[in-house]
């Protein structure tokens, strides 16, 4: 009886060790979709951003909850960087627990405190 139980343990270990986290990206076209991700996952949103004009997307909101973001978002540039190129900035977070929330990324730039974003990015993002 112990043996069985004891295999049983060992099997679903396994299977559960061969499940891989998987990296989901999503892009300015999956704004206001809905996103499924198993614990585990990396959530990558890639946002397109111009370089030079001081314009910079920033995390509004996370349902902290689920996800984490990872480390601080990164620049990738299209070719060369010079001002005015379109480069994309990346973020990443970790889905850390079972729920639903709101992710929301504005594009804006920091110091105008009272200017409205001159967009805006939202997720709505399913752990399971």
């Amino acid at each position: 009886m112990l043996a069985g139980v004891a295999a049983a343990i060992a099997f679903s270990l396994a299977v559960i060790a061969t499940v891989e986290a998987r990296t989901v990206t999503v892009t300015e076209k999956d704004s206001g979709s809905e996103t499924i991700l198993a614990r585990g996952d990396t959530l990558e949103v890639s946002l397109p951003a111009t370089s030079g004009t001081g314009y910079v997307w920033q995390v509004a909101k996370v349902e902290s909850s689920i996800l984490s973001q990872s480390g601080n978002a990164t620049f990738e540039h299209d070719g060369k960087a010079m001002p005015g190129a379109m480069r994309h900035q990346t973020f990443h977070f970790s889905a850390n627990a079972a729920g639903a929330g709101l992710l929301e990324l504005r594009y804006l730039r920091p110091w105008e405190k009272d200017t409205p974003p001159a967009k805006s990015f939202t997720l709505n993002v399913l752990v399971k």
